[in-house]
């Protein structure tokens, strides 16, 4: 599935989504040290899904590296 840059932008909504009602209802219960452990929590799980996943992407891409090679070659002619 091709991902087109409106995907993409709906992917990282839930970031600006979830800091603008974090700041709304710290605002409004006064609960600014909650709203921050959560939102550095839920940062925090971010960064581990990444490095979670970073190997076994990395590790897709090596082994695909050599067929991306020859399709490339075959459809762009230099």
């Amino acid at each position: 599935m091709a991902m087109t840059e409106s995907s993409r932008g709906l992917i990282l909504f839930p970031i600006p989504f979830g800091l603008g009602v974090g700041t709304i209802v710290a605002y409004a219960t006064d609960g600014w040290l909650l709203v921050a452990t959560v939102l550095g929590g839920a940062g925090l799980a971010g960064l581990g899904v990444v490095a979670w996943t970073l190997r076994p992407f990395a590790r897709q891409l090596n082994q695909h590296q050599h067929a991306m090679l020859e399709g490339f070659r075959e459809n762009e002619p230099v």
